[in-house]
């Protein structure tokens, strides 16, 4: 009766576990399919729309380390030009990435344009083929998605980079004396109740202690091996599918590298994610108490650094896959997009037909067809530096994306320099004008590369700009420098100007800038300069090609249609601004009549200087 009891008793006890394990496996497969569906709809839904992500500045900034962090020789996009082109807001509409794998390297590919084919065809092929696979798409969206984006307050890559830093984390001793003394405290427990209960209660709060000090130290590296084991993950899916332009055995052989490690860290990877499920809750628990993610942490650790080459190769090749689609999207959004036509060769020029800038809600679309450079004039707020902008943006989307937003664009490879949105530099107490020749004399020093090409021109600017590559980020070193090969066919310069010298007076200004833009002219370059000064279309008449905006001011408005015309700017209506902004009719009198004097005055001398 007795046995049989408790073979009855035993049998609904296993009943029961049997059924809370089965439930518990039923509510993780249910909660995975759910978010599976809730991705996929996201990702359905989101397609080549605007991304509508809100960054904190933390975030934002760390999208940039993996561009610091590898090493680069190439061409590379300054600070300063960044900024003036406005490209945290061009990446942001462009970033359709889910995963911080693909808005680092769409970030660092901004960043880098290639100077040559080859690779921007390859990225072509499957940026297209993105664009035509729908359901192929929407799966690899879909692993990049269970990736992530954003991985606390930090970037990923500056600890990927930095792994072997946290092999001198403490010995795994102590993660071992702490189960020891859980597992003596549950078998005491067993004896005695009264006294094990209390030291097992000590016993998980001396082993909680010590979890959350050691853990404290290394979460980020933690967090960054977990990460590597969802690409690699992400990775073996990849393989898996059947696209012809996937390196396939090269990323096979680089994942086979780290089979073992993966293997040794389930209890590291269950128990983080910070998805908030009951199977992560669980193995956060049993980590805590039996340190068992430490213990795995540091064989993960060793593996890891010990192939960065490994990884940095499958972070590239699915970087490069998610950037692709990320610009099939972009393409959808601007379904005007253009495919460039780039050379390496031939004369030096730039044309394009009805290009507008992307962040503008309504463009209004201009072309031109510069083989010399260009000189333009116009009043404040008629479109001179949104031209430019859009220009040098152009030709930067052209060599790093292959698309562009223009009927078409054709032209030369070229080395993207701007000089556009400078300000005063209070922190090293420079002035405006400091700061501007600074600007440009990089780019002169650019140039002088034609004479001298076996320099090595450092991309490190001195002139205190940054762009989402600032506050908290690592300083790039001598290896990320632009080198100049004697042998290699020399890549011209594109360089927009925005109001030359504009921070000094202007007898000096129009002498000093009209010497630079000359000087410029006389090298292999397109200059595109923009300038309030009508005196410079004369002195550089014959070197650059004149064109201006306009606008139509009445008494009661002034009018604008952004369209660039030939010719140098006509008209003067600053004062005719002053009129219709309601300033005193004696002020607005006084400045015509002075205005008219010096106009007499000036006009032979301007005549005879342009001769001359």
């Amino acid at each position: 009766m007795g046995d049989s009891y408790n073979i009855e008793a035993f049998l609904t006890a296993a009943g029961m576990v049997l059924l809370v394990v089965a439930v518990f496996a039923a509510f993780i497969l249910w909660d995975r399919r759910r978010t599976r569906l809730y991705l996929l709809a996201r990702i359905r839904e989101q397609w080549g729309k605007e991304p509508d992500r809100e960054y904190d500045a933390a975030e934002f900034a760390n999208i940039s380390h993996y561009y610091l962090n590898k090493e680069y020789d190439g061409f590379q996009i300054d600070d300063i030009t960044w900024n003036d082109l406005d490209m945290d807001h061009v990446f942001c509409q462009m970033n359709h990435t889910r995963s911080f794998i693909g808005e680092s390297y769409l970030y660092y590919r901004l960043r880098t344009p290639q100077l040559s084919g080859g690779e921007l065809e390859e990225f072509e092929q499957m940026v297209e083929w993105f664009g035509a696979n729908r359901q192929k798409r929407e799966e690899m969206e879909y692993f990049f998605a269970r990736i992530g984006q954003s991985h606390n307050r930090y970037s990923v890559f500056d600890y990927i980079y930095h792994l072997q830093d946290a092999t001198t984390a403490g010995s795994s001793l102590t993660h071992y004396a702490c189960i020891l003394l859980i597992l003596f405290s549950i078998a005491v427990l067993l004896v005695y109740p009264q006294p094990g209960i209390l030291l097992l209660l000590a016993a998980i709060g001396v082993s909680c202690y010590i979890y959350d000090k050691r853990k404290k130290w290394v979460r980020p590296y933690i967090t960054s091996c977990v990460v590597l084991d969802q690409v690699l993950q992400a990775a073996e899916n990849f393989v898996k599918q059947d696209i012809e332009w996937m390196p396939k055995e090269q990323m096979k052989e680089a994942i086979r590298v780290f089979a073992g490690t993966r293997r040794r860290m389930f209890f590291l990877v269950a128990g983080e994610g910070g998805n908030g499920s009951l199977e992560q809750m669980v193995f956060t628990y049993l980590n805590m108490f039996f340190h068992l993610d430490l213990i795995q942490f540091r064989s993960a650790v060793r593996s890891f650094s010990g192939h960065i080459k490994e990884l940095e190769y499958l972070i590239d090749q699915m970087g490069r896959m998610e950037a692709a689609i990320a610009v099939a999207s972009f393409r959808v959004l601007h379904p005007d997009y253009a495919v460039p036509v780039l050379h390496e060769e031939g004369p030096i020029r730039l044309a394009a037909v009805n290009m507008y800038h992307p962040l503008i809600a309504n463009p209004v679309a201009n072309s031109v067809d510069a083989q010399t450079s260009l000189l333009l004039t116009g009043s404040n707020a008629s479109g001179k530096s949104t031209f430019l902008k859009t220009t040098a943006l152009q030709a930067l989307l052209a060599q790093t994306v292959h698309t562009v937003t223009a009927d078409s664009y054709e032209a030369r490879y070229f080395r993207i320099y701007s000089s556009m949105a400078l300000r005063d530099d209070l922190v090293g107490e420079e002035s405006y004008y400091m700061v501007e020749i600074r600007s440009l004399k990089r780019i002169l020093d650019r140039v002088d590369g034609e004479v001298f090409p076996s320099g090595t021109f450092s991309q490190n600017d001195e002139t205190g700009f940054s762009a989402i590559s600032g506050t908290g980020a690592p300083k790039r070193s001598s290896l990320h420098t632009e080198k100049n090969n004697p042998q290699e066919t020399f890549t011209p310069i594109l360089c927009c100007i925005d109001e030359v010298l504009r921070g000094t007076n202007t007898v000096e200004r129009i002498s000093a800038s009209s010497q630079i833009l000359k000087w410029m002219a006389g090298k292999q370059m397109l200059c595109f300069a923009a300038t309030h000064d009508i005196e410079l279309t004369y002195i550089l008449e014959g070197i650059y090609r004149n064109y201006h905006f306009e606008e139509q001011v009445t008494d009661e408005e002034v009018t604008f249609d952004y369209q660039l015309r030939e010719g140098r700017a006509m008209t003067r209506n600053a004062i005719r601004l002053l009129h219709l902004m309601g300033f005193e009719d004696e002020i607005i009198a006084e400045a015509e009549a002075m205005a008219a004097r010096m106009a007499e005055q000036s006009a032979d001398g301007v005549l005879q200087f342009s001769r001359k």
